[in-house]
């Protein structure tokens, strides 16, 4: 049983014991479709739709989801009006949920059903939106303002499916069966508004998360159009296969139920899906053509692109002309041969002595081009001041104009040049010294002889020591000047604190003759021997109470925190030293209230009324008192038709009802009749609960 109240279970098999008797059925049959459904119905729009939450959802701060996606399962309907009451499997309609995975189970918060989502933790635990549950309609917990109801599990003793999908703890959950002959089922009251398709069409009931991939089948039990008296239908639901459904395809599969877009067809290389012959291949091998052209082949290079690979080519490239490979040509003087060694041209014939191919001048020593034959003796450099134009020999006679105009003339060796300095002038421009020996320059007068023409020197004269112009000299108690003011000598030093010439004492804010750097206290001592201290304020005078005490005399708390006590322990914390504990059942209110118990122990015992629809229901009580009390409008008696005192005329049930149980009905809950309670017993309950009997 889930953590939903075992109360409303128990009420419902004790509901049981006379539904059956009202539906006058023996098995789980599917009851007439209603006419405002019967032209509508076909089991083609019931069936169960996968739709993906989130892909590999990966790291986060809680969990590590990496590898996981988040589906929810949706049952469609054929009316938007359609009501999903349960979702069960048993020995006679086996369901499966299952993963080649894991289903992640949030922790801390988290559950079977959707109670356990919350979003107002997701900030701290976001994985709890992630949590796998089951569920009829349902993505939160139950918000009983819109008339939605909780979504109550049923599971068998031998095949307990909870724990296997929700271990707790944060463990991950398992795929799980539903096929024996109890049975189990997660499962919503009609009067709940949360089973209702509503306009799409669709109702959740589940959320899986999970690292695998999914499959099984589900049994649901819906109320068409709502009508849960005579709308009943009862359905067998795979999950949808993905795959590809296409029967000409090459990964065709038969099992697919849903076409997931994968669908493939042979590629030329006969893969299926395949891409072909790679770019830059030429077969299905994964070949490539060489350089000849050939698929497959050897050859690594043909430059020359004459069909003959180059390792076995005796010319990679072309002969030439003269019949040499890769050879330049017919690009020689002769066309393929150079011109002989010692001839000029390819006519035999020879330089002369000027260069002339085949010219008649049989010498020219000094090489001027002129055959000596030819030669005439002269100055040959028409810049010469003796130049003949006619001369082919240069006879080193040539001579230049100075530079004062004279033909073969010594030059500007004078100190103007071609002329001396003028007297009583300093250089050849007319320039004469000035004051301070400058040639050309404009200081007109140097009275005191140091070098700085009197129109610019800021001293006609000479400086003393202190450096004033004609000054005085070094008269002052510190030379050149005053001992500075607020100083005590020529250094710069001051009067310290103690008043010493140079001291290096700061401070002495006390007065008494000690600087302030070297004094044990600046200030006075108090009582306590503190410097500047306050006094004996402290709780015990100059000191605090010890660390560990509670007074001045060493005393400790004990256990209840008396200062000097002696209780060594209190370990429930309770105020009573465990010495003193007197264990018993501490609740006022209970049977076997103990006034003189310290210590609860976990006894106490409560008698009152159990049944919830009672008006004095005790969710306390764990011993029925037989006292519940039922509010009636109208006559009491028993309302049980199968009981030996049935009053057809009571309006309310008082209890009183007395059964006569045969062989034959000592099995009350058994409605469907196969002898045992189980999950369809439960799904039949459902689909007349709240049937006016009348």
């Amino acid at each position: 049983m889930s953590r939903h109240s075992v109360r409303t279970w128990v009420f419902l098999l004790f509901a049981l014991a006379f539904v059956g008797h009202i539906s006058g059925q023996s098995s789980p049959v599917v009851s007439p479709i209603p006419p405002s459904a019967a032209h509508v119905f076909q089991t083609d729009d019931y069936r169960i739709e996968i739709d993906t939450v989130a892909e590999d959802i990966g790291m986060l701060p809680d969990a590590d989801l990496t590898g996981y996606t988040c589906y929810r399962l949706f049952v469609t309907t054929g009316s938007p009006d359609d009501q999903l009451s349960a979702v069960f499997g048993n020995i006679d309609a086996p369901a499966a949920l299952l993963t080649t995975g894991d289903f992640f189970q949030s922790f801390p918060i988290g559950d079977v059903t959707a109670s356990g989502i919350v979003p107002a933790v997701w900030p701290s635990f976001p994985t709890n939106q992630y949590d796998s549950f089951v569920t009829i309609g349902l993505d939160q917990p139950a918000d009983a303002a819109n008339g939605e109801g909780d979504v109550l599990t049923v599971q068998s003793s031998a095949q307990p499916w909870q724990p296997v999908f929700e271990p707790g703890n944060g463990l991950p959950g398992s795929g799980f069966e539903l096929n024996d002959m109890t049975g189990g089922t997660w499962f919503t009251q009609a009067s709940y508004s949360n089973g209702i398709a509503g306009p799409d069409q669709r109702i959740l009931i589940a959320q899986l998360t999970t690292d695998g991939t999914l499959s099984g089948n589900l049994n649901v039990q819906i109320f068409l159009e709502g009508d849960n008296q005579f709308g009943t239908v009862y359905l067998n639901l795979d999950l949808p296969v993905f795959g590809c459904t296409d029967a000409s395809a090459c990964n065709f599969d038969p099992d697919a139920s849903e076409d997931d877009g994968s669908c493939a067809e042979l590629d030329e290389c006969g893969v299926c899906g395949g891409e072909g012959i790679a770019e830059g291949e030429c077969d299905c091998d994964g070949n490539q053509l060489d350089a000849l052209g050939v698929c497959g082949g050897d050859c690594t290079a043909d430059a020359d692109g004459d069909g003959l690979c180059d390792d076995i080519d005796d010319c990679v490239g072309n002969d030439d002309d003269c019949g040499i490979c890769n050879g330049p040509g017919a690009i020689y003087d002769c066309g393929c041969d150079a011109i002989p060694a010692g001839d000029c041209d390819c006519d035999g014939n020879q330089l002369d002595a000027l260069g002339i191919c085949g010219g008649d001048c049989s010498g020219d020593v000094d090489s001027d081009g002129v055959c000596d034959s030819e030669e005439i003796a002269g100055c040959t450099n028409a810049d010469a001041c003796n130049y003949e134009p006619a001369a082919t020999d240069d006879n080193g006679s040539c001579l230049m104009l100075d530079a004062c105009g004279i033909c073969g003339g010594p030059g500007a060796i004078y100190d103007c040049g071609c002329e001396g300095i003028p007297a009583g002038d300093c250089d050849c421009e007319g320039n004469q010294l000035d004051a301070l020996g400058v040639c050309g320059g404009d200081c007109s007068a140097d009275l005191d002889g140091d070098g700085l023409c009197d129109d610019v020197d800021d001293c006609v004269g000479a400086y003393d020591d202190c450096g004033i112009c004609n000054g005085p000299g070094a008269i002052y108690d510190c030379g050149c000047d005053d001992i500075p003011t607020g100083d005590c000598d020529c250094e710069g030093n001051q009067i310290d604190a103690l008043g010493v010439c140079g001291g290096d004492c700061s401070a002495d804010l006390d007065g008494d003759g000690l600087c302030d750097d070297v004094d044990d206290c600046v200030g006075t001592y108090d009582a306590c021997g503190i410097c500047n201290g306050p006094g004996a304020i402290y709780d015990c005078g100059c000191e605090d109470i010890p660390a560990g005490d509670c007074d001045c005399n060493g005393n400790q708390l004990d256990a209840l925190g008396v200062c000097g006590g002696d209780c060594t322990a209190d370990a429930d914390g309770d105020g009573v030293c465990d010495s003193n504990e007197v264990p018993g059942c501490t609740d006022s209110t209970a049977d076997n209230y103990n006034p003189s118990a310290t210590d609860e122990d976990g006894t106490c015992t409560y008698t009152g009324c159990m049944d919830p629809e009672a008006d004095n229901y005790n969710p306390n009580a764990t011993m029925d008192s037989g006292s519940c009390a039922y509010t009636c409008v109208g006559i009491t008696g028993c309302t049980y038709t199968t009981a030996s005192n049935y009053a057809p005329d009571a309006d309310c049930e008082d209890g009183s009802c007395e059964f006569a149980l045969s062989v034959d009905s000592a099995c009350i809950f058994d409605i469907d009749g196969s002898g045992f309670v189980g999950a369809y017993d439960l799904l039949i309950f459902l689909q007349y609960f709240e049937f006016n009997c009348n």
